[in-house]
């Protein structure tokens, strides 16, 4: 299906350009699968190879192939039994700043959303117009199924991951969910990416506290959520 040799991105057929859409999901990135190759999926797979630590981010081959296949093998090995991991993270945080609206509606950077702050539904599609969800435990179910597929493995592979304590983790996984899964070596993240690389837990929340602008202008809502997460990284 892929091809072995270096090849462009605009050599793909439609049928591969599914067949990438596909595995870039299942290695747990968020993007439209619908074997169109538009900007979306461009940028999902130049942010792919740049965690793969891979140089020519519009190019196929076999090194991409190779490095694709680790990173599904590794994602799909991380558990996403609601009653496994996803519960020693405590999304509240998330549940508390995102709010919970069963109809799909559009956030501020004009994306639709539903449940608690979702882009995507469990099956990968991407929220739209007048989708809607049955019930509070539904949203719920999403929030936890969303996050365990998408946001764990990646806040997961930080380093010192497991030597942090639960407030902690709750504070990066509200950070990560309000500005991407992966922020982390981002080089928009440069402030928080080192602090949390040396293990700075005294400069994460100086680096947390970066991060309040939406559309360029600082957000007061952003300063308060900012806070919220400082709170709960401190309280260890």
């Amino acid at each position: 299906m892929f091809p072995t040799t270096a090849t462009k991105l605009t050599e793909l057929n439609s049928e591969q350009v599914l067949a990438l859409q596909k595995s870039l999901f299942l290695a747990g990135y968020h993007l439209t699968v619908d074997g169109i190759l538009g900007p979306e999926t461009k940028q999902i797979f130049a942010q792919f190879k740049k965690d793969a630590k891979l140089t020519r981010p519009s190019e196929m081959g076999q090194t991409t192939l190779d490095a694709l296949v680790e990173a599904i093998a590794e994602n799909l090995r991380t558990p996403t039994d609601t009653t496994k991991s996803p519960a020693k993270v405590d999304l509240q945080l998330i549940k508390k700043w995102e709010g919970m609206r069963l109809n799909a509606y559009l956030c501020p950077a004009g994306v639709w959303t539903i449940g608690y702050g979702c882009t995507y539904l469990a099956n990968g599609r991407r929220v739209i117009k007048g989708d809607r969800l049955n019930s509070k435990a539904e949203a719920e179910q999403l929030l936890v199924q969303v996050f365990s597929r998408d946001f764990l493995p990646k806040l997961q592979a930080i380093p010192h991951w497991q030597e942090m304590s639960a407030g902690q983790q709750t504070a990066l996984a509200s950070f990560a969910w309000n500005l991407g899964a992966h922020f982390y070596g981002n080089g928009d993240f440069n402030s928080i990416t080192r602090a949390l690389k040396n293990k700075d837990w005294v400069g994460v929340p100086r680096a947390l506290r970066l991060y309040n602008r939406a559309a360029g202008k600082v957000n007061q809502g952003l300063i308060n959520r900012r806070e919220d997460e400082v709170r709960s990284w401190n309280a260890r």
